[in-house]
């Protein structure tokens, strides 16, 4: 299985569009640990709107290629229009990008592998520390923090890991787990 990093970004409708982003990762994999969310404004274009940013842990049974066309299909679900030449100058419904991927039993984060943008970085190093990662990072402060629900479940504040229930919905789980492709989490160790 393949465990990967991913950065998910939204500025048209964020709010909304960073909840079905959510739920489309955990259509994909069982569970999903996520870092704080983060109002930053926009890079690189000019925009009235403000993004909404974060970072993601996955795991999945699929390469990394095949969950890039599935991030590529849930963004155009969304709305984005893939085949615009110009789509990273513009505002967005749904950005989700695969940052690096890790092997099972690695526990440290390579400088090479951090993004260098400021409205991804800081998240990614949030999670990090959550997951109890090693890396070559400097810590940041996370500013403009922002809360959201996902279901009943409030997100944004706090890293936090979420997996999906069949009745409940979107829920919180109280420890960070390393998911497996047969959708049984296990305590990471």
């Amino acid at each position: 299985y393949e465990i990967l990093f991913l950065s998910l970004g939204s500025n048209i409708n964020p709010f909304e569009n960073v909840q079905q982003m959510l739920k489309g990762l955990l259509e994909i994999s069982p569970c999903i640990d996520i870092s704080r969310i983060v109002r930053t404004e926009a890079v690189g274009f000019s925009s009235a709107s403000f993004f909404l940013n974060m970072a993601v842990r996955v795991v999945t049974s699929q390469p990394a290629t095949d969950l890039k066309m599935q991030l590529n299909e849930l963004e155009s679900r969304l709305g984005r229009n893939r085949n615009d030449p110009n789509k990273k100058l513009k505002d967005r419904t749904a950005d989700l990008d695969i940052l690096f991927s890790l092997e099972k039993h690695e526990t440290f984060v390579a400088k090479s592998l951090l993004p260098k943008e400021d409205y991804v970085l800081p998240t990614l190093l949030d999670l990090l520390n959550y997951l109890e990662l090693d890396h070559e990072g400097v810590a940041m402060e996370l500013e403009g923090l922002v809360d959201l629900h996902v279901d009943y479940t409030l997100i944004g504040m706090q890293p936090l890991t979420l997996e999906y229930h069949p009745t409940l919905g979107v829920t919180a789980k109280s420890i960070k787990c390393l998911c497996y492709v047969s959708s049984t989490c296990f305590n990471q160790s």
